[in-house]
């Protein structure tokens, strides 16, 4: 049958287009955010005001950047799969899905660099995590 092919290289594209750029925003959240690493620490061990605060700021700014980057990719995507030409629900719980799993990529690329020892092991750590998916 001529629809399956269709079917799994549809699933295929948007797999590998998904996982793409959650891993890309995972390797580059990584140099940006181990060069706030020394302020995180020295914040904490001066007690100036809490880690909870510069966490959040990160938290809030990759917030607005992963719904923007979402955005864009999926009014690009969507269409360029194959998908349902129309506003539905379907593109909506894509856009939500693409805009979590970029989220959760990047918020694991920050917990390696912040927990980690060196900012090379959170690389080396973050590689390894991109090849399970």
């Amino acid at each position: 049958m001529v629809v399956v092919p269709l079917i799994f290289g549809s699933l295929t594209f948007t797999f590998v287009a998904t996982s793409f750029l959650c891993i890309s925003m995972m390797t580059t959240s990584l140099p940006f955010v181990s060069q706030g690493r020394n302020v995180f620490y020295r914040e904490r061990q001066s007690n100036m005001y809490a880690p909870a605060a510069h966490s959040l700021s990160l938290a809030v700014f990759e917030l607005g950047y992963s719904v923007v980057l979402s955005s864009v990719f999926v009014h690009s995507f969507y269409w360029l799969c194959g998908l349902d030409g129309h506003y539905t629900r379907a593109w909506l719980w894509f856009w939500a899905f693409m805009t979590s799993s970029v989220l959760l990529w990047s918020y694991i690329g920050q917990l390696l660099v912040f927990r980690l020892p060196t900012p090379q092991m959170a690389e080396l750590l973050g590689g390894g995590l991109a090849s399970l998916s």
